[in-house]
């Protein structure tokens, strides 16, 4: 009678530990799936004639990175912080700065305007 409650005993804890590996590997998956929170800024950039705008300098200021609008005045930047500071410039022309928020899925239009006119 001992050895049978002693091999129950055994069983049973084999199967709590079984058991206790197997549950944690949900929770892992879980883990990196919140761990990945970035998201890709898209910026389209035109000018005061509402014409893509090529070459712009697009920067996020606090991630310190910065990427250049492509023939149709489009950028794409990764961003990982919930918000950050956008500065959208190109010589001769009024630097526009905004607030840009990851996640957001409209991509954000910016004109530019030539530093001698005005935005009415």
């Amino acid at each position: 009678m001992k050895k049978l409650v002693l091999y129950i005993s055994l069983l049973s804890l084999f199967a709590v530990l079984i058991l206790s590996f197997t549950a944690s590997s949900p929770a892992e998956t879980v883990y990196y799936q919140i761990a990945s929170r970035e998201s890709m800024l898209h910026v389209v950039v035109i000018d005061e004639e509402a014409k893509p705008f090529p070459g712009a300098t697009v920067r996020l200021i606090e991630l310190n990175k910065d990427t250049i609008t492509n023939a149709e005045g489009v950028a794409v930047v990764k961003i990982c912080q919930y918000s950050c500071i956008m500065a959208v410039s190109f010589v001769g022309y009024q630097p526009k700065v905004m607030k840009v928020i990851r996640g957001n899925t409209a991509p954000y239009k910016v004109a530019l305007y030539p530093e001698r006119l005005t935005k009415n």
